[in-house]
């Protein structure tokens, strides 16, 4: 199979790029989003069917959702708890030869915890651009439209992002007014107003999620062992990154008028 970027098909064909996060506790180091792409009928006439047929083989799993997957108390009502460490290990790596068989391109984009916390310090943010997921989520955007600009690629990115309530309704409201700040180029590879679904029953959320959990461990250099390094070599290879440090944040803030020039 060869890759997306060789096949010349993304040249025609219209891309569906699904995008989780990992790490959105103030706790946690790192607040990272994940993203998968590929065509939108791969997506449909072959990665769902082929993901769900994992999912279904003996054991059967519901879904994936990468924070569950190593979990083992049995009284949580997780299904992978009641798994064999071996049999959690042999679905993982069934679902990433589904993904990886189709060499999706790959993307995180990251922003450390103590850096926005210093920034929320030195600014009044209002309310809805307060929360680091707004930054990240057009840092993201931005990120796939430049790729598409690098590629010389004319079909429009579609998005659609993990569920995230009163915060994902805020930053989907601005879209309109973010991709018009746009230059033309970029417009023109901006699809339709991104999507906000459910990760339980959106299959290809699911492969974005895995992808986040993994991407925020190699952000953060924190993988348990070599196997979860393995399966990051395999779904980073068509992999790009961006990070916003404070300059981002502060000309981020400046370009939307969130902060005074």
């Amino acid at each position: 199979m060869r890759s997306l970027l060789e096949s010349g098909w993304q040249r025609i064909m219209g891309l569906n790029t699904y995008v989780d996060d990992s790490g959105s506790d103030p706790s946690s180091a790192v607040y990272v989003l994940g993203g998968v792409c590929l065509p939108s009928s791969w997506w449909d006439e072959q990665v769902c069917p082929e993901w769900s047929g994992v999912l279904n083989a003996t054991p059967s799993i519901p879904y994936f959702k990468a924070s569950e997957v190593w979990e083992t108390d049995i009284a949580k009502d997780i299904a992978w708890a009641a798994l064999e460490p071996h049999q959690r290990r042999r679905k993982v790596n069934a679902l990433v030869d589904v993904l990886t068989t189709y060499q999706p391109l790959t993307f995180s984009f990251q922003l450390d915890w103590p850096i926005f916390q210093e920034f929320k310090k030195a600014y009044a943010l209002p309310k809805g651009k307060n929360d680091p997921y707004f930054y990240l989520y057009y840092g993201a955007i931005i990120l796939q439209a430049r790729w598409g600009l690098r590629e010389a690629n004319p079909a429009p990115v579609n998005f659609v992002f993990d569920n995230q309530n009163k915060v994902g309704k805020q930053v989907k409201e601005w879209y309109q007014t973010f991709k018009r700040k746009c230059s033309l180029e970029i417009q023109e590879r901006l699809g339709d107003d991104p999507q906000f679904k459910d990760e339980k029953v959106c299959l290809p959320l699911q492969c974005a999620d895995m992808f986040a959990w993994y991407a925020r461990r190699n952000a953060l250099d924190s993988f348990p062992n070599d196997w979860h390094r393995s399966v990051w070599d395999l779904l980073s290879k068509y992999y790009s990154a961006g990070t916003v440090d404070m300059e981002d944040l502060i000309a981020i803030g400046k370009w939307t008028g969130i902060i005074e020039s």
